[in-house]
């Protein structure tokens, strides 16, 4: 029986060799008589070349010529490898199969970890939101999760999804799904101004239990496959009722075997909204993803009058205590370390910027003073009016130590991230084994492809950088 190290290798042997495919099958081979027969390869594994098919050697495979291995000649001569068309042709030795099978291997390994990584998007509706991504506009390639935002909760404690525009735009996220059918499709309820009662929700048995029922009906309705709550943000009192709820709700969305449902929560960054509002381990057995809100960490505040970054990937050596844990790495730690699985946390990555008023415009550095929030777009701003900003002469400088950009321009003062930043957190994400990333929004991603970069830029840069590869290989 042939070793599951090498059953992998054969089911992946167009993957670990897809490199070679194209050079390989264009090789114009002569009437020469060769030992074996050579092997060219596809998208569906190893093809014998038409020309020594009829040969009844066995097969060979040709490498590229960086490889240093030593074989036989044609002639049966023990040297070097010998180039056919610019390749070599090898024999399979024992070695030689040793290290295809090792290499192939990896290749399943990575590949799995490249499913397994998700990445979760936030779309506002259109119906309540500035920046109208209209939702047949998504590309659905580049999330593994949508999630639409945002219903409400009634007095009653039903559920309201009126606000996202109604069945019209319920059916026009379910279709989303004929372009990608293994694409996951959610609603949030919540957000930062639709929570006003889940306190109340939250607080009985009886009006959990009509949530979770009008919940459930809506999603089947609709044809999505799960929900996401955003109560921002649950206080000390609440923690063990929230649990309660989640609990709950987690036991019977997935009842139904052959249709089970989603249950994720979005959840704050900043420590002193976490601990205790939060029954973090309850919640870990409750949900099947967390959408860790990494954004929002710095603003303006009478008590907070500096200019700082939105969603700083690390800590600077400047920031004070407490302040110096308001970054991606930190929060994301915290998360785990109360008890929630790395697998489950999607870790928050913005597209928008955030906007001050700097008192001196000749003091731009992280931390000077501002004198309040900037009028551009209420204090948000869309990454595709950053780059209007940058095109106009505003001055992009970069935080080597947050690992964030940000730009000024006269008192305008903006903390974003940009196609370097998202591609080091998505790579970030992935290489510590986080469960993937959760990116709010689409729509101030510039979905239009303004800035010149093609649609959805910010996003699919994350798509591409969460294989998890070196820091060094995401460019601006």
């Amino acid at each position: 029986m042939r070793s599951a190290a090498v059953r992998r290798a054969d089911e992946s042997f167009s993957a670990a060799f897809h490199a070679i495919r194209r050079r390989s099958r264009d090789v114009a081979w002569t009437s020469q008589k060769l030992p074996c027969r050579p092997l060219w390869f596809d998208r569906d594994g190893p093809r014998v070349s038409a020309a020594a098919a009829d040969s009844g050697a066995r097969p060979c495979f040709l490498i590229p010529r960086s490889s240093s291995t030593d074989h036989h000649h044609r002639s049966g001569r023990s040297g070097p490898l010998v180039f056919v068309d610019n390749m070599r042709l090898l024999l399979p030795t024992p070695t030689l199969l040793y290290h295809w099978a090792l290499t192939a291997a990896t290749c399943c390994c990575l590949w799995d970890l490249a499913r397994s990584f998700q990445q979760v998007c936030y779309l506002v509706a259109p119906a309540n939101s500035s920046d109208a991504l209209p939702i047949a506009s998504v590309d659905v390639g580049l999330c593994s999760h949508i999630i639409m935002g945002f219903g409400t909760v009634e007095e009653d404690g039903s559920i309201n999804l009126d606000p996202l525009g109604g069945p019209t735009a319920l059916a026009a996220l379910a279709a989303l799904r004929k372009r990608k059918p293994d694409l996951k499709l959610m609603i949030s309820v919540g957000g930062g101004g639709g929570d006003a009662n889940f306190k109340t929700m939250v607080s009985a048995a009886d009006s959990r239990w009509r949530f979770i029922a009008s919940a459930m009906s809506a999603l089947r309705a609709a044809r999505l496959d799960g929900l996401d709550l955003d109560w921002e943000f649950p206080k000390l009192l609440d923690a063990s009722r929230f649990a309660r709820l989640l609990t709950a709700a987690f036991v019977e969305f997935k009842k139904d075997a052959h249709w089970p449902l989603l249950l994720s929560v979005a959840v704050p960054a900043q420590s002193l909204l976490v601990i205790g509002a939060y029954d973090v381990q309850t919640m870990a057995r409750s949900v099947d993803f967390v959408n860790l809100m990494t954004y929002d960490l710095n603003i303006y505040n009478w008590y907070t009058p500096w200019v700082h970054h939105n969603s700083p990937l690390l800590s600077r050596a400047s920031d004070p205590p407490y302040f110096n844990t308001l970054n991606v790495e930190s929060s994301a730690k915290l998360w785990v370390t109360l008890g929630m699985p790395k697998s489950k946390i999607m870790v928050g990555i913005p597209t928008y910027g955030l906007s001050w008023v700097l008192r001196d415009p000749n003091r731009w550095q992280v931390g000077s003073l501002a004198s309040g929030r900037n009028e551009l777009g209420g204090g948000f701003v869309s990454f595709a009016q950053v780059c209007s900003l940058l095109h106009d002469g505003a001055h992009r400088e970069y935080d080597s130590e947050a690992m964030v950009p940000y730009l000024h321009k006269g008192k305008l003062w903006i903390s974003y991230d940009d196609q370097q930043s998202v591609g080091l957190k998505a790579s970030w994400t992935a290489r510590n084994n986080y469960g993937g990333t959760m990116t709010f929004s689409l729509n101030s991603d510039d979905w239009a492809g303004t800035c010149g970069y093609g649609p959805f830029p910010l996003q699919r840069t994350i798509a591409r950088s969460g294989s998890g590869g070196p820091l060094s290989m995401v460019t601006p």
